[in-house]
């Protein structure tokens, strides 16, 4: 009998070269929010024309594509690889805890994919060549003292949903959860001057950044249902920011009002890694234009509130747009 209890995700990652190769998983995804296991295909249902008070007296079986997405309300800074490797840029390794995943804007970044086993304590179900489309983080700060988590949302392609075992043997491992109060914002001219004197501080509420992946199945003519391989489209950053109105949000919408090129960073920090003296961090640098920047647009305990849609472009060399880093121990 099923319990919600024994309900489960886990993940490995299957590497660039490995697509589709049904791996073991190496690590619990730690607070994903359950969902039913999702379908691969619909029937089809032909009319038939049979001369009678029945439309059809068969079914087809479609394509198969799994299409869903992963949920975590409360991130944490040791899965942000298992998303960036997937989704933005494959083969990437730390470097003393720094994952680089910044993306070539000129050729192929290669994502790895993912083999996902869910389930519950009477079936588990594996899907493999999973790729992220997209990926969603968003954070609103407590007002009240309380708890600011930051969220995830991640849709994905996989190819097929089939009956496994799950893994044995998989430890938790450590998790350190991620804050949106310990978010900071930095504005410049220019990417190369996002420093720490660019910070802009007292401003920032809330924030929700969304970076497309482009990512892709592609169906050609072969010996199965499913998808043969896959492709890389257009990448895109867009940061939408939720600012307490003050002289700074006032200049951002003059660069606004002038369609003026400037360059954000959002950052969010954690604790020590253990014994390192390097903390946990989450950095996303973006070039662009501010499409949109409303004051006034809300109010919170008598203060004024400016909402903010930051739009990324390719800067005059045709070689960034965007950057994004993570510092954290994980092994994958």
């Amino acid at each position: 009998m099923g319990e919600r209890i024994f309900s489960r995700y886990a993940y490995g990652i299957e590497g660039a070269n490995t697509h589709g190769t049904i791996v073991n998983a190496t690590h619990v995804l730690v607070g994903a929010d359950q969902k039913a296991i999702p379908e691969d295909w619909k029937p089809v249902f032909p009319e038939d024309n049979l001369g009678i008070r029945m439309r059809s007296s068969r079914s087809l079986k479609s394509e198969l594509l799994v299409e869903d997405s992963i949920s975590i309300a409360r991130m944490y800074f040791e899965a942000l690889p298992f998303f960036l490797l997937c989704g933005l840029a494959g083969g990437v390794t730390d470097t003393n805890y720094v994952w680089d995943f910044t993306p070539s804007l000129n050729t192929t970044n290669d994502p790895d994919s993912f083999t996902l086993e869910a389930g519950d304590d009477t079936q588990a179900f594996v899907m493999e060549y999973g790729m992220f489309k997209s990926l969603k983080i968003s954070g609103d700060i407590d007002q009240g003292g309380g708890e600011s988590p930051v969220k995830i949302d991640a849709p994905y392609f996989a190819r097929q949903v089939a009956k496994q075992n799950f893994t044995s043997g998989l430890t938790l491992g450590a998790y350190t959860g991620m804050s949106a109060k310990l978010a900071h914002l930095y504005y410049a001219a220019d990417l190369n001057s996002l420093d720490t004197n660019a910070e802009v501080t007292d401003t920032l509420r809330s924030f929700e950044l969304e970076l497309q992946f482009g990512n892709h199945p592609k169906f050609f003519g072969s010996d199965n249902l499913f998808f043969d391989t896959h492709g890389e489209g257009f990448l895109d950053a867009m940061l939408t920011l939720t600012l307490e109105g003050n002289s700074a949000v006032n200049g951002m919408w003059d660069d606004w009002d002038n369609q003026t090129y400037k360059a954000v960073r959002l950052e969010i920090t954690g604790p020590e890694i253990t014994n390192t003296n390097t903390n946990h961090s989450f950095i996303v640098d973006i070039f662009g234009q501010w499409e949109m920047i409303k004051p006034i647009n809300a109010e919170s305990a008598g203060n004024n509130i400016t909402q903010c849609l930051f739009h990324g472009l390719a800067d005059p060399t045709l070689v960034d747009s965007f950057s994004c880093s993570v510092v954290t121990d994980v092994n994958l």
